[in-house]
């Protein structure tokens, strides 16, 4: 299916006239979400980081578009569209596969263009890619296997996507999609020079250990900071939204002048 404009990847938050940012912050979203995820970031953001969530194809807005799942795939059409879109200076924020997704990105940005550098990386709620596991090949399974691995893995599934055989047709597509780019990916490239990093993650997410999430500084000649909240499982980022931005908001603090 034939993609639509570059702006469908962008869905900001603030009018135009309301748009003083001085840092923009950029984020991906976990595997079938789309942009919505961050709509209740906007409400907990200072004005002067200027919100843009991300939307790849066969969800929310661009729901008619067919799924990416390959990541060389997500990041040949994201890649330009991002650096034609946004300009310095901006954040990426990723929650697990946007952490990857916000990786690639950067390694991306960092070789082929020069004028558009993420100021910081943030990562949550993914090992370092060098250091994952062997991938289970869930994105082959069977609709009911699928979801049933996707809940014990992750969690957070809702019972009505469970149960209910018309909302699957919807979202399933793009959540396959999202495992085949998650499982299919390979780690390749370290950060270009100069790239910051901050690492989020929960003490009982299943997915993620201590060690793991440290072992991104691996990855950067930069800085890297590793911020491991008490509780919120997988998906703290929606369930301890407050918190997650307020380490965010630190850290950009004191790579800008919001005054």
């Amino acid at each position: 299916m034939r993609e639509r404009t570059d702006d469908a990847w962008f869905t900001n938050w603030r009018n135009a006239a309301d748009q003083v940012g001085q840092i923009t912050l950029v984020c991906l979203p976990h595997a079938g979400a789309g942009a919505s995820v961050y709509a209740r970031w906007a409400t907990l953001l200072p004005p002067w980081i200027d919100l843009v969530g991300i939307t790849l194809p066969g969800r929310e807005s661009r729901i008619s578009e067919s799924p990416l799942t390959s990541m060389d795939e997500v990041i040949s059409r994201l890649g330009p569209a991002v650096s034609a879109r946004v300009q310095e200076p901006f954040a990426l924020f990723g929650h697990s596969l946007g952490a990857l997704i916000g990786y690639e990105l950067a390694c991306w940005l960092g070789t082929r263009c020069s004028a558009a550098r993420p100021e910081l990386l943030v990562v949550s709620g993914r090992a370092a890619p060098h250091r994952a596991g062997r991938r289970s090949g869930i994105h082959e399974l069977d609709d009911d296997a699928l979801l049933t691995a996707l809940h014990e893995r992750y969690g957070g599934i809702p019972e009505a996507l469970l149960g209910n055989l018309e909302l699957r047709e919807v979202f399933l597509p793009a959540l396959r999609g999202d495992m085949s780019i998650l499982e299919r990916y390979r780690f390749g490239r370290r950060l270009p020079a100069g790239t910051d990093l901050l690492v989020l993650g929960a003490s009982d997410d299943p997915t993620t250990t201590a060690s793991e999430l440290h072992a991104w500084s691996e990855l950067t000649r930069g800085s890297t900071t590793v911020t491991i909240l008490s509780d919120g499982g997988h998906f703290y980022t929606q369930t301890r939204p407050r918190q997650v931005t307020e380490v965010i908001v630190d850290e950009l603090v004191t790579r800008t002048t919001p005054w």
